[in-house]
């Protein structure tokens, strides 16, 4: 038995290439890279900028959460750290050569700052590597595995030891940043909800650091940094 459609062939035709045109368009690789070579051009030009956000610090045990600001200027950075309820803040003033680490307790004077958080606070943080994950980018100093989405933006990053993941971008001026990023590793993992960008702000006068934070114990094989001031 054979059934007869009611509709004309040609009318057929016509809703069959009207569904095809329906489905999303797909983007090339080559077209992903092709942004995502813009993309990097565009931020090229980015030197100075600040960030303000909430970071959180999550190993096996436990987890740590304060707000974080942090300016850039070119290769000069300053990073505060301000624990929940006032408790406290640490900051971080450093270059490619050296970082002082600056609390209540006085300073301390190292040349990495990962080394150094992790000997004063006990938190793994690749400080080094993170000035160009919150941009968006992989560092440069370093080999990397990348994921762009069809905006040439990167979805997923894994440098060193880590996997990054970026679920949110939003325009701010002429750039493109991430809003929101997860970091992780085998010794914990970084979360970051950044909830102000200003690209090309000058970092303000340095303020008061509150009472110490009370962190947990740091490990015993960490390295103690040089001191410059009295415990």
């Amino acid at each position: 038995m054979t059934i007869r459609s009611p509709l004309p062939p040609v009318t057929l035709l016509l809703l069959l290439l009207s569904g095809c045109s329906a489905l999303p368009p797909t983007t090339s690789q080559a077209a992903r890279e092709q942004a995502w070579q813009r993309h990097q051009q565009t931020l090229a030009s980015l030197e100075q900028w600040q960030l303000v956000g909430r970071i959180a610090l999550i190993d096996e045990s436990q987890a740590w959460h304060a707000r974080i600001d942090w300016q850039q200027q070119q290769q000069r950075y300053t990073l505060r750290l301000t624990g929940p309820l006032s408790q406290g803040s640490l900051e971080l003033r450093g270059t490619p050569q050296q970082v002082v680490l600056r609390d209540a307790d006085g300073e301390r004077v190292a040349t990495d700052p990962a080394q150094l958080l992790a000997a004063e606070v006990g938190w793994q943080v690749p400080v080094a590597a993170l000035r160009y994950w919150v941009l968006g980018l992989p560092d440069p100093t370093q080999p990397a595995q990348r994921q762009l989405n069809d905006s040439g933006h990167l979805t997923q990053l894994q440098q060193a030891r880590w996997q990054i993941r970026f679920s949110d971008y939003q325009p701010y001026a002429q750039y493109t940043l991430p809003t929101q990023l997860h970091a992780s590793s085998a010794d914990g993992s970084v979360k970051l909800i950044i909830s102000q960008w200003q690209p090309g702000a000058m970092p303000p006068p340095a303020s008061p650091i509150t009472p110490r934070f009370r962190w947990p114990t740091p490990p015993s094989s960490a390295t103690t940094p040089q001191s410059n001031g009295s415990r």
